[in-house]
């Protein structure tokens, strides 16, 4: 894993972002978090790299692999491609695949501001798909997480990754307060994705670089320097309804909330 590319850039942070407490705090009645959760295990085809391997557009593949999440529990089939993961890149970051070099380094490889790609994403679309709103979540407070996963299907994850992450489970270490490999960012920015929790196990697992990969909530904790959870109305089924129950009313009038 020590040879994927990262890409995230250090986090920015908007007073004007609406807060995702906000809404709750508007819809609490009204909610019922459950103690595990799974969208992930809807999408029954490769989560596929999206170049992530050899170019840092993490921050792109990481929305394309949401609308996966969204369209896969709906019943759609939507498989983004890595020209459309590079192309929205190139737009977001100024990536110019051009100007690749033979030993796999390019300047214009220089990555991407999350919360820039989340304002790219509801204005312009990432895949050819836009979102309709978007929120910070608290990463320090499991139940908002939870919350976050549960309703809206997935969380956009920013961390600031330790070098000791590289080649090790994405569990905080014993001495891993000793340890300088283990300090946010020795490593670098990355942009994951999660649409699964389990409150039982202390686990909420990532699609990271092609795959689903297990992480604890200390780690998250500890790491994730952003959060954010967009709304889509790819969340809702031809039923009108999103896979939790939540109907397309419901979900039209909840958009106010987010712009």
């Amino acid at each position: 894993m020590s040879n994927y590319k990262l890409g995230k850039k250090p986090a920015v942070h908007d007073y004007k972002t609406l807060k995702l407490d906000y809404y709750l705090d508007a819809k609490a009645a009204q909610i019922q978090i459950p103690q595990a959760c799974d969208y992930t295990s809807k999408v029954n085809v490769k989560w596929g790299m999206l170049k992530n391997d050899s170019v840092g557009d993490c921050a792109i593949a990481g929305p394309a692999h949401t609308e996966m999440i969204w369209n896969f529990n709906e019943g759609r089939s939507f498989i983004p491609t890595d020209q459309q993961v590079i192309s929205d890149y190139s737009k977001v970051s100024g990536y110019d695949p051009r100007k690749d070099q033979p030993n796999g380094e390019n300047p214009t490889d220089v990555g991407c501001n999350l919360l820039q790609v989340m304002k790219y994403w509801k204005k312009n679309g990432i895949c050819g798909r836009k979102i309709d709103g978007y929120a910070s979540v608290d990463p320090q407070n499991k139940l908002q997480v939870q919350a976050a996963i549960y309703l809206f299907g997935s969380v956009i994850i920013g961390v600031a990754l330790p070098a000791g992450a590289k080649n090790s489970p994405w569990y905080l270490p014993n001495g891993w307060r000793q340890n300088r490999n283990w300090r946010p960012g020795t490593w670098g920015g990355h942009c994951i994705v999660s649409g699964k929790y389990n409150m039982a196990s202390n686990n909420i697992p990532v699609v990271t670089w092609g795959a689903l990969k297990d992480m604890s909530w200390g780690f998250l904790g500890q790491y994730c320097d952003e959060m954010y959870v967009p709304l889509s109305m790819d969340w809702v089924g031809d039923d009108k309804k999103a896979i939790n129950g939540f109907d397309y009313a419901s979900l039209q009038a909840d958009l106010k909330l987010f712009h």
